[in-house]
């Protein structure tokens, strides 16, 4: 199941609920980038087949053999990072890493879930190493990082056309002491998941979740945001995700999204977000999206600057039985507090 979907959503509810989401024009494939418009003169590859190729471009970063780039990639790949500039083509992703590896000799990507869906692909993975050697202006400071990561690529001929790349940059900078050690900074690492165990086990035995249910329960977690109407959660999450510590840093899901939705519209309360591009595979859902707002509010301690705000992000959701068990969201942590005019970097 794959959508490529509108500005304005109306809100969606779970299952047993009304399905109400507003039609609207579609944003078509072709209208991500410029490069996105053209027809492969080819049959596209199979889900697995895709899957593979993704796989093996995260391989070909910890074998620290970035020429593979060459082969699964095509020769205009756009390649879209969040902590980086756009750039065009296996050698301008190899500049990239090259860079990374020089920080972290020892760079290991370890992925976890992937979602293969008509020519996308995601792949959720932790990234760890030692930075041993200058990373971006900075000096080595030989400490172990570890930071989660998500990846969208969409596929062509069996090769990466496009990818959008986000990561947790906080944890990372924390890590080797490029950003300040902060409630704030610590408040937006979204804490480095172990990527090679197993998902929780499921609580219930039910058959997965069909793309609609997917599709609605991303949808009223995006209306979440777009409203701020927490009260949206209920009956939202499983009862371990409401009720534990679901997300690895001590507190519930349900309780954690609710305070992060709290302080994100009392610092921008226009808070709007865009959802590029969204597909599904089982009981794992993902989707790329933007978001703007205007900061005429408080942010953790920040103050109000009354200047527009804009990041973007990426987030999956794994479902049990209908409803969200687990949740991971890479956003451009870096980018939005720098709008916002924070003092995080050290």
């Amino acid at each position: 199941m794959r959508r490529f979907i509108p500005a304005a959503i109306a809100p969606a509810m779970l299952l047993g609920s009304l399905l109400s989401l507003a039609p609207a024009a579609t944003a078509l494939a072709g209208q991500a980038t410029p490069a996105a418009a053209a027809t492969p003169a080819c049959a596209p590859a199979s889900p697995e087949e895709d899957r593979a190729v993704a796989l093996d471009w995260l391989a070909a970063i910890t074998d620290k053999d970035l020429g593979r780039f060459a082969t699964l990639m095509t020769a205009d790949t756009i390649y879209h990072a969040a902590s980086v500039a756009d750039t065009v083509g296996p050698d301008g992703a190899a500049a990239i890493y090259d860079g990374v590896i020089a920080g972290f000799p020892d760079l290991v990507y370890t992925p976890a879930d992937t979602i293969a869906d008509g020519d996308f692909v995601s792949v959720r993975y932790t990234a760890e190493g030692t930075n041993t050697g200058e990373f971006r202006g900075a000096p080595a400071s030989g400490n172990v990082a570890a930071w989660d990561g998500i990846a969208i690529m969409r596929m062509e001929c069996g090769r990466i056309a496009e990818t959008w790349m986000e990561i947790d940059q906080l944890a990372r900078a924390l890590a080797i002491g490029t950003a300040k050690e902060t409630p704030l900074a610590r408040a937006l690492t979204t804490g480095v998941h172990p990527a090679a165990a197993p998902g929780a086990t499921p609580a219930a035995s039910c058959a997965p979740a069909t793309s609609r249910e997917a599709e609605q329960a991303y949808f009223l977690w995006d209306e979440v945001w777009d409203t701020g109407d927490v009260d949206l959660l209920d009956g939202m999450f499983t009862g371990p995700a409401a009720a534990s510590d679901a997300n690895g840093n001590g507190i519930a899901l349900q309780e954690d999204l609710s305070t992060l939705v709290g302080a994100w519209r009392q610092a921008m309360p226009n808070l709007q977000d865009r959802t590029e591009i969204v597909f599904a595979e089982g009981d794992l859902i993902v989707a790329r999206w933007n978001a703007k707002g205007t900061m005429t509010g408080d942010f953790l301690g920040v103050p109000p600057t009354g200047q527009p705000v804009t990041y973007t992000g990426i987030t999956m959701l794994r479902l049990e039985c209908g409803r969200i068990a687990e949740e991971w969201t890479e956003l451009d942590a870096a980018s939005m507090l720098d709008a916002m005019g924070a003092d995080w970097r050290a």
